[in-house]
């Protein structure tokens, strides 16, 4: 859908790949990489974003880094933290981990619903 890619900016350029290389050797994004993340998945900028970074940018971090040993503690972790839901975690998530991790927000929610499959799909995170 075409709307969807009126977000784009300079700065996702690459974004993905970069992150996903970075990662792969142990090294933690940056609280700017953690910030463009959060404007790709929420189309904007937010205070509450950039605070949530600030307050917490060293336990996202962490999580990330751990996500590729334990996928499943690291989303519970990401959830967990102030002003992070499940959308943002895991655009954090795929943005690290292109090939493993998908964004999962409301639309497939939305949509696993009208397609009958279970409704509690993260009740046991």
């Amino acid at each position: 859908m075409v709307t969807d890619l009126e977000c784009f900016d300079p700065d996702y350029e690459g974004l993905f790949s970069r992150l996903t290389l970075s990662v792969a050797r142990g090294i933690a994004p940056t609280d700017q990489e953690l910030m463009v993340v959060f404007k790709w998945k929420l189309g904007r900028t937010t205070q509450v974003a950039a605070d949530a970074v600030s307050a917490n940018g060293d336990a996202i971090r962490k999580a990330l880094l751990a996500a590729d040993r334990h996928p499943r503690p690291a989303m519970t972790s990401l959830v967990n933290i102030s002003q992070i839901g499940l959308a943002v975690a895991s655009a954090l998530l795929t943005a690290c981990y292109v090939d493993r991790y998908t964004v999962f927000d409301r639309r497939v929610l939305e949509q696993l619903h009208v397609e009958g499959v279970a409704a509690d799909l993260i009740s046991d995170n």
